[in-house]
């Protein structure tokens, strides 16, 4: 699961940084229940993704919103 956390959070990573301005930016934070974390954008976190396993992990990956959805209802995601 680290493997995967990192390279989700590694494309995510540059998908944030093209699509907020610099100055509107909303830092969050992705979370895994085995305890790895990365925080998008500087300072608190308004809010936080747990990807509860690796299904959750693939379905951010997609970046696909339909597929995130279908994680959250499963409970592959909060």
């Amino acid at each position: 699961m680290d493997t995967a956390f990192r390279r989700m959070t590694s494309l995510l990573e540059r998908r944030y940084h093209s699509f907020f301005p610099a100055d509107r930016a909303v830092p969050f934070a992705l979370r895994t229940d085995t305890g790895l974390s990365h925080t998008f954008g500087s300072g608190t976190p308004a809010f936080a993704i747990i990807a509860r396993n690796t299904s959750g992990i693939a379905a951010l990956t997609t970046l696909d919103a339909s597929r995130i959805a279908e994680a959250y209802m499963r409970g592959d995601l909060d």
